[in-house]
């Protein structure tokens, strides 16, 4: 993963729409959370990318769907993302 410069972080800092973006970011969680079981129906095994409470685009290969999202004018880096799993894998966390 790309690190971001100083630069780029105060830019993103001083971005008068951050607050708000944010905001909305996690009503589109809460969302696409409280709405899981339908969600899943509607996309099994895809990739969905939320914004203001849609779904916007989906897919079951992210880095197509990223590609073909930024082909749009879509700002990926500002969309709630989940992959809808109709057999989700147990996570193990290892303690070290």
């Amino acid at each position: 993963m790309e690190q971001l410069s100083l630069e780029d972080l105060q830019r993103l800092l001083d971005d008068p729409n951050l607050e708000a973006d944010i905001r909305r970011y996690g009503e589109d969680m809460r969302w696409a959370f409280d709405h899981h079981d339908e969600l899943l129906k509607l996309y099994p095994d895809q990739w969905i990318f939320v914004i203001n409470k849609e779904v916007i685009a989906s897919g079951p290969n992210l880095r197509e769907l990223i590609a073909h999202s930024q082909a749009k004018g879509i700002d990926t880096g500002k969309v709630f993302s989940c992959l809808m799993e109709t057999n989700p894998r147990p996570l193990i966390l290892e303690q070290s």
